[in-house]
C-alpha cells in the first residue's frame, strides 16, 4: 500500500526550451496503468533528450522556482511574455490514518 502522494498524469502546454529550438505544444504524460493505478516510472531518453527539463518542469507546481543542477526555471524563458503551463494530476493519501 502506498503512503506517499503520487502523480498520475502531467500536462505541459506551450513550453519552449533549448533556446527556443525545442517546443512542447501540448503533451500529456500518463503515469498510470490501464486500470488507473499510478506506476513507478522511469524517464528513458537519449542524452540531450530533455530528462532534466522534464524533471524540473514536474517540480515547479510542488516546489516553485526549484533549481535543478545550475539552471533555474526562469532560464528557459527568453522574454517575460512567454507563458507555459505545467499541470499535475495526482493522489494524496491520508497520512494520519496510516501513522497512528
Amino acid at each position: 500500500r502506498r503512503v506517499m502522494p503520487s502523480i498520475s498524469r502531467a500536462r505541459i502546454v506551450n513550453f519552449y526550451y533549448n533556446d527556443g529550438t525545442r517546443f512542447i505544444p501540448d503533451e500529456i504524460i500518463d503515469f498510470c496503468d490501464s486500470e488507473g493505478n499510478t506506476l513507478d516510472s522511469l524517464l528513458d531518453l537519449e542524452n540531450g533528450g530533455g530528462k532534466t527539463v522534464l524533471v524540473q518542469l514536474l517540480l515547479q507546481p510542488v516546489i516553485p522556482r526549484a533549481k535543478v543542477q545550475t539552471r533555474r526555471i526562469g532560464d528557459y524563458f527568453r522574454k517575460s511574455s512567454d507563458c507555459a503551463y505545467i499541470l499535475l494530476d495526482g493522489y494524496c493519501y491520508n497520512f494520519k490514518s496510516e501513522f497512528k
